[in-house]
C-alpha cells in the first residue's frame, strides 16, 4: 500500500488529557493493609521528635508527627500510603529536610538510635518501595526541590533530588534541552526517585538509562556521611564509580540528595505514527524495519495488544483512530536533530522518513495513521500512555514489569491469560524497542479482595518463575520494592545476591535504610 499524508489521518483523534494529570490512584479503595513486620528497631519517642524539630529548618513544615496515633495529622496518611493504594504503613513521623546537611543529621541520629527510615520522593512507585511497612520514619525529599543550574558547555543539569520531573522538562526547554528520561508520571515523580529506581520510560531506546546519563551525584550514607561527587566532568576515571551503587538501589544504601545529569538536545522536529497489525510476527517485522531504516531518527517505539486497547475504550473517553478490530498496535516516534534546517525542511525530512518506512512495511501493517499537528501527536501517545488508567478503572489490578526476549511476549501473555481464565482481563503493552513488557490483569471492581488475594498467592510465584525460565528480568524499570522482594533471588545467582548483601552490610550495618525492600 502507498500511504499519503492526507489519507493517513482517517479521523480526528480525541482525548488529549495527559496521563500524569488524569490518573489519581489515591482515590481508589485500599485493597491491602500491611501490618507490623516485627522488626527489632527502637521505638520512636517524644525526645526523638524534639531532636528533629531542633535540627530542621522551619520545623513547623519540616516535621509532621502523630506520635500518639490519634489521627490528628491527616497529612501523614499520604506519606503512609503508596500510589496504587495497596500498601498502608503506620509511620508516626514524616521529616522534610531542605538540604543535604539536614539529611545527614537525620540519618546520623536515626542510625545511632536504630530508628528505621524510608526515603520517599514523589511516591509514584508501583512496587511498594517508597512507603513504610510498619512504623518507620518517612524521610521525604519534597522540600529539596531546587534546580541548581545547567552547564550549557557540557549539557549537564545539576538539581536537588526532590524536583518533579515535569519541572525539569520545563526548565530545560529554555536552553533547548530535555532530561534523558520521560515517564507517564512526569507530573508528580521526583528525579531522585527516578534515580533510586533507575527508571526507564519511553525514551530509553534513544537516550539510554540513568546509569548512562548520570555524571555525578551526592548521596548520604546511613551514618550521616556525605558522599559529594557533583563535579560536572564528562571524564573522571579515578577509582570506583560509587554513584552507580545508589542508582537503582531503591534507598536501601543511602539517600540521593543531588544529581548532575547529562541532557540531550530537544529534537528540531518530531512526529508519531500509529500502526495496526494482526499478529506478533508482524510486530517484530515493524520493529526491525524501524530500527534498520530510521536508525538514529527513531526516538521511541511502543506496542499494545487488543485487550489493552479495549480497556482504554471501556474506561476513558479516548478513542483509537485505527479502531478495535486488530490484535496489536504500535506507536513509532521519529525525530530530526538538525537545527540548521527550517521548520518546513524538518517537516519534510520527517515526512520522508515515515513514507520510506511505510514503503518497507506496507505489506505487513493492516492500517496506519500519522499525526498532523501537536494535539494529534499527544492523542496518539495517549493511546499507549493511558492504558494504565483503563486497567486501574477496571478494578483491582496485578501490575507486572518484565524484560523478556521479544519473541516470548505473545506466548508469555497467553500463559498468564490461561492461568487467570475468566477471573481477570489481561493485557500487555510496553517498550518493545528495549524488550520491556508491562502486563496488567484486572479483576472487575474493588469488592472482591478475597479473590484478589487468592489469585495473587497462586499467580505470583508461578509468573516470576516463568520469567526466569524465559531468561528474563522480574523488573525492567519499576524496581523490586516490597512486592517483588520475596522473588528477587529467583532472578540473580547466589553469588550475586551474596555480594549485594555484603555491600548492604558494609554501608548499612544497622539495617535502618528502607527495611524489607529489595531483599526479603
Amino acid at each position: 500500500r502507498h500511504y499519503k499524508a492526507s489519507s493517513l489521518l482517517r479521523q480526528t483523534l480525541v482525548g488529549r488529557t495527559s496521563v500524569s494529570s488524569s490518573l489519581n490512584c489515591a482515590s481508589a479503595p485500599q485493597i491491602i493493609l500491611v501490618h507490623s513486620q516485627n522488626r527489632s528497631y527502637s521505638k520512636l519517642n517524644q525526645d526523638d521528635v524534639n531532636h528533629f524539630k531542633g535540627i530542621l529548618n522551619k520545623p513547623e513544615v519540616a516535621v509532621i508527627e502523630d506520635l500518639e496515633g490519634t489521627g490528628s495529622s491527616s497529612e501523614l496518611s499520604g506519606y503512609n500510603t503508596d500510589w496504587l493504594n495497596k500498601l498502608k504503613g503506620n509511620s508516626k513521623l514524616a521529616l522534610r529536610p531542605s538540604s543535604t546537611e539536614e539529611v545527614s543529621q537525620i540519618l546520623k541520629y536515626c542510625n545511632s538510635r536504630h530508628l528505621a527510615v524510608v526515603p520517599q520522593g514523589g511516591n509514584t512507585g508501583l512496587v511498594g518501595g517508597s512507603v513504610p511497612l510498619d512504623d518507620e520514619i518517612v524521610l521525604s525529599l519534597n522540600r529539596m526541590n531546587n534546580i541548581i543550574g545547567f552547564d550549557k558547555n557540557y549539557s549537564i543539569l545539576k538539581t536537588q533530588a526532590g524536583v518533579v520531573l515535569e519541572k525539569l522538562i520545563e526548565y530545560l526547554e529554555q536552553f533547548g534541552y530535555m532530561p534523558p528520561v520521560d515517564l507517564g508520571a512526569r507530573g508528580s515523580c521526583h528525579i531522585g526517585g527516578n534515580l533510586a529506581t533507575n527508571a526507564g520510560g519511553i525514551k530509553l531506546l534513544k537516550y539510554n538509562s540513568l546509569h548512562a546519563n548520570t555524571i555525578g551525584l551526592t548521596a548520604v550514607l546511613p551514618d550521616g556521611t556525605i558522599l559529594d561527587n557533583m563535579r560536572a566532568l564528562r571524564k573522571d576515571n579515578t577509582g570506583y564509580h560509587l554513584k552507580h551503587l545508589f542508582i537503582g538501589s531503591e534507598g536501601t544504601l543511602g539517600v540521593i540528595t543531588e544529581a548532575a545529569i547529562l541532557c540531550p538536545k530537544i529534537p528540531a522536529a518530531h512526529n508519531v505514527a500509529l500502526f495496526a497489525l494482526d499478529n506478533f510476527d508482524k510486530v517484530e517485522e515493524v520493529l526491525r524495519a524501524s530500527k534498520d531504516y530510521l536508525s538514529e531518527n527513531l526516538t521511541a517505539i511502543e506496542f499494545f495488544d487488543s485487550e489493552s486497547n479495549n480497556i482504554l475504550k471501556d474506561h476513558t473517553k479516548h478513542r483509537n483512530p485505527l479502531g478495535y478490530s486488530h490484535n496489536y498496535y504500535m506507536v513509532v516516534e521519529v525525530s530530526n536533530f538538525d537545527n540548521t534546517s527550517t521548520a518546513e525542511e524538518n517537516t519534510k525530512i520527517i515526512e520522508d522518513k515515515f513514507f520510506g518506512l511505510f514503503e518497507k512495511i506496507s505489506t505487513v501493517i493492516e492500517d496506519g495513521v500519522i499525526a498532523q499537528d501537536s494535539s494529534q501527536r499527544e492523542a496518539i501517545w495517549n493511546c499507549r500512555e493511558r492504558i494504565v488508567e483503563g486497567f486501574f478503572k477496571e478494578g483491582m489490578t496485578f501490575k507486572y514489569d518484565f524484560s523478556l526476549p521479544i519473541d516470548k511476549f505473545p506466548v508469555f501473555l497467553d500463559k498468564i491469560r490461561d492461568k487467570l481464565g475468566d477471573h481477570a482481563r489481561t493485557g500487555g503493552y510496553g517498550h518493545i524497542g528495549d524488550g520491556n513488557i508491562h502486563v496488567n490483569a484486572s479483576i472487575k471492581g474493588y469488592d472482591n479482595l478475597k479473590l484478589f488475594k487468592e489469585l495473587q498467592k497462586e499467580l505470583e510465584p508461578w509468573v516470576f518463575s516463568l520469567v526466569e525460565d524465559y531468561e528474563g528480568s522480574i523488573s525492567a524499570e519499576h524496581g523490586i520494592g516490597s512486592f517483588k522482594a520475596p522473588y528477587f533471588e529467583l532472578n540473580k545467582s547466589n553469588e550475586m545476591v551474596s555480594v549485594m548483601k555484603q555491600i548492604k552490610g558494609v554501608l548499612d550495618p544497622n539495617g535502618i535504610m528502607n527495611p524489607h525492600k529489595l531483599f526479603d
